[in-house]
């Protein structure tokens, strides 16, 4: 399971960037779980997934 570990700053983000997840490791397989609302957004954030990504699940809420 990963988690995005940036700040939550607005700007724009890399998902093939390992230095965003937490453990620092791209989630990119069936049965890996991705947690993007596990951040504290200050502004508009836009996440660039660079490539197909494949996942088991996507959290996007709550």
């Amino acid at each position: 399971m990963w988690g995005v570990q940036t700040p939550g700053s607005p700007g724009a983000y890399s998902w093939q960037h390992l230095h965003n997840w937490n453990p620092a490791a791209v989630p990119d397989a069936v049965g890996d779980v991705a947690n993007l609302n596990l951040v504290n957004l200050a502004g508009d954030l836009a996440i660039n997934l660079d490539g197909a990504v494949t996942l088991g699940t996507l959290n996007l809420c709550c």
